[in-house]
């Protein structure tokens, strides 16, 4: 039951708290990071909610859902096409490709035995992760800024499903972005990509790398094509 809290906090126009899972299956880690966030802090603004999905949900568990961040606008949408669709506008060789980077066994995807799914663990260098968790990450950076289902919002709050809140918020991070004229906040910052071979994949896919970020007076300053 939520306390009679009252904070200065004013509700801005075109606000969206938006967050991420695979599917439905994640929907009681929600259902709490959700509660818990709204009783930190959007009982006070309300602000419409954006869960992006990659498994399409009931319209069941979207009332369900829907119920935990009343009065907010609950959007559950999914991000894009299904992994069948993915892979229909990708080439012979991008496709082979991953395939071998997941483990996918050609003779038993011959067979009719085996076929690339969400659940499949991929190496990228040292790195070992589904690909549906790679796919997230490839989503949060690059498709969800041309979304359709954000072309009416200016701000975006970002959540990652487990950001669990543990008490109510003394600061609105929305009032300090409106009033600073903010481009990007953050909680955590990150300085260098010290991997040349992920240096190369920026390169290639958005035709400079950034090797280097540094936070001066509050600004930031990056250092682009050192691979070059």
């Amino acid at each position: 039951r939520l306390g009679n809290v009252t904070l200065p906090f004013q509700r801005h126009e075109q606000v969206v708290i938006v967050t991420k899972v695979k599917g439905p299956e994640h929907i009681y880690l929600l259902e709490k990071m959700l509660c818990l966030h709204k009783a930190a802090y959007n009982r006070f603004v309300n602000y419409d909610i954006v869960i992006f999905t990659t498994i399409p949900w009931t319209a069941k568990q979207v009332t369900r859902v829907g119920r935990i961040v009343a009065p907010a606008r609950l959007i559950v949408s999914n991000e894009g096409p299904t992994l069948e669709g993915q892979l229909a506008k990708m080439t012979v060789a991008e496709i082979e490709f991953l395939e071998n980077r997941c483990g996918v066994n050609q003779t038993r995807k011959k067979l009719g035995l085996e076929n690339l799914t969400w659940a499949n663990k991929c190496q990228d260098g040292k790195h070992l992760n589904s690909l549906g968790y790679s796919w997230q990450a490839e989503f949060r950076a690059y498709q969800i800024w041309t979304h359709p289902a954000l072309r009416d919002y200016k701000y975006m709050m970002w959540l990652d499903a487990d950001a669990l809140c543990s008490k109510v918020w003394e600061k609105d991070p929305i009032e300090a972005m409106v009033q600073e004229n903010l481009t990007l906040m953050w909680s955590s910052f990150y300085g260098k990509t010290r991997s040349k071979e992920f240096r190369n994949k920026m390169l290639k896919t958005y035709g400079e790398d950034l090797c280097h970020n540094s936070l001066i007076d509050g600004h930031m300053f990056p250092k682009r094509n050192c691979t070059i």
